[in-house]
């Protein structure tokens, strides 16, 4: 058996409300390791320290052997703890056994229960763990259902119970009661208020529980660390979200009715319809403590989203949506043209009219359309907009007129100047004419002119038949300006300049493009 030590309380009562006295510390690299098994054979052995139940066990059967692992990495997905599998044999069995018993009945309503051992000691001082410490016991129901059903949350919340957890209601710490309930712990008697409805319950740990474990044996950091993107079932499934880190997105487009979602830390948004459709969903998804949701897509409906202080970008759809950005850099996508939205700008923030509907935005700094991105902060409209495509032609006329990458404040005062008005070809005649490029090169012919943008955007000397059509070009009245923008814009030199606009990025807190 693994070893246990006491536990200290929290100081926020969330979480002291479901700490017990012991947890389990077998610990390797700082992750906690324990094993567990599924007792099966005749020569299964129970030693002291149990009860009733050991005289009338049964083994589970393999889909609920299957079902019991599924909880098991819904709380190694939150914490710092794994569980091993191991054979359960006379000379060796888990740190948690998970066995059916007689012994163990339903409630007064008749509602499936288990029960499981806490971490406890085998004598009144001392790390060695009871032999029973961490056993979960289940009546003779069928545990092998599909996550989403009673029999589910009993396992994980048998299996909280199991690596330290109490419940809510009892103990010196108890957790206020309008949070006792299932929307915030698993560990809770009281069910979710949507599960007074449709009998849906949750399938992972929830907003409580994460912390407290994480209390007891840390955060798993390694668990969602890509850019992961979250869709939700449309029947109001209920769950907590535990992301480690990446630029992370909530997607709404598969929903059949508005949706009302909050990014922030310890939120609930309400997701998906009851009762075949006949009732919404409530706060049943929750984003952890410490998670970071970046992004957000939503339904065709007419949702209320509202973000966190992270850059947020957040797509509404269609419908009427009301969209918040809540601090950070904010960007709002509507997916029209920017010449077919109509944009007003009021007390509260904007308001967007187009085809997908009226949207209403407030603390977002910036829009972005399918041509581009306007910014809000100045309270005026752009002749036209620049999108990513734009800038890094921009960009590109540095390298090459310049021989070097563009300055932030240069490639921004650009940018600025096409969307106020001026022509891609202007600018580069800018370029041109700027004293920036006659220091740099003496030129005193077309072919020396030329043989400078050879080497200045392809980093090579001319081949015979591109200076012969650059020439041709020249003698027949093209500017120095359109070939440079020729040069600027061949395939060529958009592969040699595309790692640098790889890390071109936009800054709506202050309007700027950024290359980093």
């Amino acid at each position: 058996m693994s070893s246990i030590i006491g536990v200290f309380s929290s100081g926020d009562a969330s979480v002291a409300a479901l700490l017990d006295d012991y947890r389990w510390i077998t610990s390797i690299g700082g992750t906690t390791q324990l094993s567990y098994s599924f007792p099966s054979g005749s020569d299964t052995l129970w030693a002291s320290g149990y009860g009733d139940e050991v005289a009338s066990w049964s083994a589970l059967v393999v889909g609920e052997q299957t079902q019991v692992r599924s909880a098991l990495s819904a709380w190694s997905a939150v914490a710092n703890i794994t569980f091993e599998e191991v054979v359960d044999q006379s000379s060796n069995v888990g740190d948690l056994r998970f066995s059916h018993s007689d012994a163990v009945g339903a409630d007064d309503n008749g509602v499936t229960v288990g029960f499981a051992y806490l971490p406890w000691p085998k004598y009144t001082s001392g790390a060695e763990a009871a032999e029973s410490a961490g056993d979960v016991w289940l009546n003779d129901s069928d545990y092998s259902a599909a996550q989403g059903g009673n029999n589910y949350r009993i396992l994980i919340h048998e299996i909280g119970h199991a690596i330290g957890l109490s419940h809510p209601h009892d103990g010196a710490a108890l957790l206020e009661a309008a949070y006792d309930s299932a929307q915030y712990s698993i560990m809770s008697y009281n069910r979710h208020p949507d599960s007074v409805f449709d009998g849906r319950q949750a399938t992972t740990p929830m907003l409580y529980d994460i912390a407290a474990v994480q209390y007891l044996y840390g955060a798993n950091n390694s668990y969602k660390t890509a850019d992961d993107s979250y869709q939700f079932a449309t029947n109001g499934e209920i769950l907590t979200v535990w992301d480690a880190a990446g630029s992370d997105t909530f997607d709404f487009s598969n929903q059949s009715h508005a949706v009302d979602v909050s990014l922030l830390a310890g939120e609930f948004s309400s997701v998906g319809y009851l009762d075949g459709e006949a009732r919404g969903a409530i706060n049943n998804i929750a984003i952890a403590f410490d998670v970071v949701i970046e992004n957000a897509i939503g339904s065709d409906y007419a949702d209320t989203i509202v973000g966190n202080s992270a850059d947020n970008v957040i797509a509404g759809g269609l419908g009427d949506d009301q969209l918040f950005g809540e601090g950070g850099s904010d960007i709002a996508v509507v997916d029209v043209a920017y010449e077919a939205a109509q944009i007003v700008f009021t007390d509260q923030g904007v308001e967007i009219s187009s085809s997908q509907g009226v949207d209403s935005l407030q603390s977002i700094e910036a829009v972005r359309f399918s041509d581009g991105i306007l910014n809000l902060l100045s309270g005026d409209l752009s002749v036209r907009l620049a999108d990513e495509a734009l800038v890094g032609r921009v960009a590109s006329l540095y390298q090459a007129a310049l021989d070097r990458e563009p300055d932030s404040g240069g490639l921004n005062y650009w940018v600025d100047s096409y969307t106020n008005g001026f022509e891609l070809m202007t600018i580069s005649q800018n370029f041109v004419d700027s004293s920036e490029f006659s220091t740099r090169f003496s030129i005193d012919s077309n072919a020396e002119y030329l043989d400078t943008l050879y080497q200045n955007v392809l980093g090579r000397s001319g081949d015979d038949g591109g200076v012969a059509f650059w020439l041709g070009a020249l003698e027949n009245g093209h500017s120095y300006a359109e070939v440079l923008l020729g040069f600027s814009d061949s395939l060529e030199n958009q592969q040699q300049i595309a790692p640098l606009l790889e890390t071109l990025n936009y800054r709506a807190s202050d309007d700027l493009w950024i290359l980093s």
